[in-house]
Formats: C-alpha cells, structure tokens, sequence
C-alpha cells in the first residue's frame, strides 16, 4: 500500500499529484489566521480544506489533530458535556457552519465518507490498521494537552502490532524526530510516555509531526518505521514538501 504523510499544514493545502491509497496527516492543519476561533475555523476547514481533500487522488484522507486545531477539540468535548460551543459572532452563524460538503451539527462534524478522522481511534483499510491519537505534553494553553499521567492513559490505549501509528507529539528522545534541528538551543519536545508505548506496543510505521524540522529521515526506532513528516520549517515556510511511503 502507498501512503503519503505531511503534518503540520498550519493552512497550507499542497498540490499533490501522485496517485495512492491514502493520504495521512498528523496535525495542524487549520490556518494560522483562524485557529482561535472556532467558527472561522470551520468555515476554512468546511470550505477550503475538504474540497482540497476530497479533490486528493486517493481513496481515503485520515487526518488527525494538532495542537493549533482549537476547533476539533471543541467540538468532540462540548459534545459529550452536552454542551454548545460559543458563537464568535451569532449573526454569521450560518455563514460559518454550512457547506455542500461537511456540516456541524449540534457539536459534531458530519465528514464525507473519504476523510476519516481519529482520535483515539483504529481505522482499517485495504488489509492495514491505522491508529490516531492528538495528545501532546507541556502545552497547557493549546489544544490537546495532558498531563504525564493522562498521556499514560491515552498512549496505553494504542494497539499492539498496527500498521500505522499516527500521532501529532513525537516522542522523546526517538531519531531526533522531537528535536528542532533548526534550533538546537530549544529542548526536546517529545514525549516519554509515548516513547514508552511504542516501544511496548510495536507499531510498522510512526508518522509524527508537531516539531517542523525534526528529522526527516525514515529510521528504525526498536523495530518501528518512524519520520517526522511536517512540511513546514520553524519559520512557517514550506520547505521540506511530503514523500511517498510504501507501508
């Protein structure tokens, strides 16, 4: 099977024209510009990103979230507490909310039948398990923190032996994936207790993003395929583009 992996769009929807099986991305994909509101980032995902995803020469697009993506987060816990989530601005209501080809309704995003999204979640397809999970640490003011003994809880929850490993947080000290190769002088800003998960659980593949210029490069993590795959630097710039990986 032919997958491609990019993280971290933060807004920017490449043109992609090789054709395979599924597209993953880890995430960060809400642009930058809407990220603090939840319905303009609705509006950006309902109206620009779908139709780009939909439009993608693959079967499936799973996606996952990041820890710019406020809106996902919103919208899947508001909707277990009963909840409604807060109107930025009531009379535009509609005008962020409707599309022709994803809806929220009362707190849920309704997707079309291609774009799976995970949280927490296995995924099967064409003979593959797909495992998505958005937790990140150290990040009390965004979106998708836990403490160290939540991460433990939420990481346990992987699967043994999946095929696919989707995760935003990399982990901690794993290939240089969780380091920021472009600024040496910041810390390691993966996760333990993701690290010690996949090493207990043996993941084929890990596809991580969350640190922009974390290292690249496919490499063997105690039996495990693992590469950050963010296309943008730490500048926001484009520059590392995504790769075909054969899974």
């Amino acid at each position: 099977m032919k997958v491609i992996a990019l993280s971290d769009l933060h807004g920017y929807l490449p043109e992609i024209t090789e054709r395979v099986d599924i597209v993953i991305i880890p995430g960060d994909i809400v642009d930058l510009y809407y990220q603090n509101s939840t319905y303009k980032s609705i509006s950006w995902f309902n109206r620009i990103f779908v139709p780009w995803a939909l439009d993608l020469p693959c079967d499936k697009v799973v996606i996952i979230a990041g820890n710019h993506d406020f809106f996902f987060q919103r919208i899947v816990e508001n909707k277990f507490a009963g909840k409604n989530i807060g109107i930025d601005d009531p009379s535009e209501y509609r005008n962020y909310i409707e599309s022709e080809s994803s809806w929220v309704v009362q707190d849920e995003l309704i997707l079309p039948k291609k774009i799976v999204y995970l949280q927490d979640s296995l995924f099967s397809y064409g003979g593959k398990t797909f495992y998505g999970t958005p937790w990140c640490p150290d990040l009390s003011r965004w979106a998708f923190y836990k403490s160290s003994d939540d991460l433990k809880k939420a990481f346990n929850r992987i699967p043994e032996n999946v095929d696919v490993l989707i995760t935003h947080t990399p982990g901690k000290n794993v290939n240089n994936t969780g380091v920021s190769l472009q600024r040496l002088d910041k810390p390691e800003y993966g996760s333990q207790e993701l690290t010690d998960a996949v090493i207990e659980k043996k993941p084929k593949w890990w596809f991580v993003g969350h640190v922009h210029s974390g290292n690249h490069t496919i490499t063997d993590f105690y039996g495990t395929n693992v590469v950050n795959v963010s296309i943008k630097d730490e500048g926001y710039e484009a520059i590392y583009g995504y790769n075909v990986y054969e899974i």
